[in-house]
């Protein structure tokens, strides 16, 4: 009888205990421990702050979706990154040719460093995309939810003109016609996250305006010197 006592005395602990570990971890919890390679478009002039096997450096200030002062954005896929940059970073020569770079990249996200993903675009995530555009850089970065995040995951965004209503949405890949996603350093501390992995130098053909890309080429080795 005393053994049923004890027994019953201790089930509704483990029922605590099972009930507990069944709960489901928050994406951000999870996001903590993730690793991943990502890409990152660049002019070539700027391969002097993306040197393999280091951190990359700090990029000039120019407002982005997930900040208003500056931001280190990286891509998922690598037809994505190459075709954006060749559409909107690539220098114009006199042949109507020009040349840009695509960075490899390890990422983890290092302890201690805050980090928020958006998992659709929400409300919030138009409001805080509005929000980095909007507030001039000398004001501060624009808070999410309250506090500062040194990496932000989430949806690309493009403006949508004011005679369709303006405001944001998710932009989507003219090469896949997927929607677009980005992770984007805004912060030194999470840079310290970011190893660059190998940095590749393309010949661009015109794409401006154009069709879709059906591929581009690497350039020659002595492109790169």
């Amino acid at each position: 009888m005393i053994f049923l006592k004890a027994i019953l005395l201790v089930l509704p602990a483990l029922s605590c205990l099972i009930t507990a570990s069944a709960l489901p971890v928050h994406p951000n919890k999870l996001a903590v421990r993730s690793t991943g390679t990502y890409y990152h478009a660049i002019e070539v002039i700027e391969m002097s702050t993306n040197q393999i096997g280091h951190h990359p450096g700090k990029p000039k200030n120019k407002p982005g979706d997930f900040s208003n002062q500056w931001g280190y954005y990286m891509f998922p896929s690598k037809v994505d990154a190459i075709f954006w940059v060749n559409q909107f970073k690539t220098p114009k020569h006199e042949s109507g040719r020009g040349q840009f770079a695509v960075v490899e990249l390890e990422w983890s996200l290092p302890t201690g460093v805050a980090f928020y993903e958006f998992s659709s675009p929400n409300d919030q995530w138009e409001a805080f995309v509005t929000a980095n555009y909007d507030t001039d850089a000398t004001l501060g970065r624009p808070r999410l939810a309250g506090k500062d995040y040194s990496a932000i995951q989430g949806p690309m965004s493009f403006k949508v003109d004011t005679s369709d209503g303006g405001g944001y949405k998710q932009e989507t890949s003219q090469v896949t016609g997927k929607p677009l996603t980005q992770l984007a350093i805004v912060a030194l501390d999470g840079l310290e996250g970011v190893t660059v992995k190998n940095v590749e130098i393309y010949n661009a053909a015109d794409w401006q305006d154009g069709p879709k890309p059906k591929g581009v080429a690497l350039a020659p080795k002595s492109a790169a010197t």
